[in-house]
């Protein structure tokens, strides 16, 4: 995510006032995602709490596709405002999965361990694509279509995800 200004201003020529407005709504659509993606678990997916991952993840890999293929910065934006959406609702399931599957005593660590993977993979990140923009001499369509990919493997992987029925505790409707 810390490639969105850069990408803003480089690759689709937004202005700094431009890129200031527009490169925040796609982490408001991701808060928004967050929140969406704990009330589906909650309320429809209890015991399958894979399927908003899964669909929250293929939703967000085809949206940063159409990002990269748009034909305007405005239709990109767009596209990717929709992708922060999906991939954090994605994240939202992620993220209650300790609190569900595992053993009270150890839904500190499984948490610790879930968080401790996304503060790793934010370091990593930005050095990744760093790296990538370097050897595709700041082709970021190219970034956005690996983008894609890693998506759908993300999506493959979250298929095998299972609940344990009995590990299973019943969690109280969300509240609005």
């Amino acid at each position: 995510m810390n490639w969105l200004p850069t990408y803003l201003l480089q690759a689709r020529g937004f202005s700094l006032s431009q890129m200031g407005l527009w490169g925040s709504l796609p982490y408001l659509a991701g808060a928004a995602g967050y929140y969406l993606g704990g009330y589906f678990v909650d309320c429809y997916f209890n015991t399958r709490r894979y399927i908003p991952i899964v669909a929250g993840l293929l939703g967000g890999g085809a949206m940063t596709y159409l990002a990269a293929a748009a034909s305007t910065g405005s239709w990109s934006i767009v596209a990717l405002i929709l992708s922060f959406l999906f991939v954090f609702i994605s994240a939202g399931g992620i993220f209650t999965m300790p609190l569900v599957i595992v053993p009270r005593h150890a839904v500190g660590a499984a948490f610790g361990f879930i968080n401790t993977a996304a503060q790793v993979a934010a370091f990593l990140s930005p050095l990744a694509v760093g790296y990538f923009l370097n050897a595709t001499h700041g082709d970021f369509t190219e970034l956005l279509y690996g983008f894609v990919g890693l998506f759908v493997v993300a999506a493959a992987a979250a298929l095998k995800i299972r609940s344990r029925p009995s590990m299973e505790r019943a969690i109280p409707r969300a509240i609005l």
